[in-house]
């Protein structure tokens, strides 16, 4: 579990926008954050206007004011099914560009 932890945070700090340190945000106008958390089916969804960054560790995915960096939530990774950042292929939709 770990490896794919990793691989997760690897991949998001790919996708995501640097804003200082080991704190990250959407890079577009467009993009969004899913995150699946086990036995919940409808992801929660972050997206450019919530004006939120995140950071992320071994242990959890944190979200945090963007301006103020107050913690909005803290998702533990043996909580989260998945996460997918990135922007959509059309508005309200959770399917990507590829």
């Amino acid at each position: 579990m770990q490896h794919a932890i990793q691989d997760t945070i690897r991949e998001l700090r790919g996708v995501l926008a640097r804003e200082g340190q080991d704190r990250y945000c959407l890079p577009c106008h467009k993009a969004v954050l899913l995150v699946r958390l086990l036995d919940n089916r409808k992801p929660i969804r972050f997206k450019t206007g919530d004006r939120v960054a995140f950071r992320f560790d071994t242990l959890t995915l944190t979200v945090e004011d963007l301006r103020t960096r107050a913690i909005r939530n803290t998702y533990p990774w043996n909580r989260i099914e998945s996460v997918v950042a990135g922007e959509p292929e059309s508005d309200n939709r959770d399917l990507f560009q590829g």
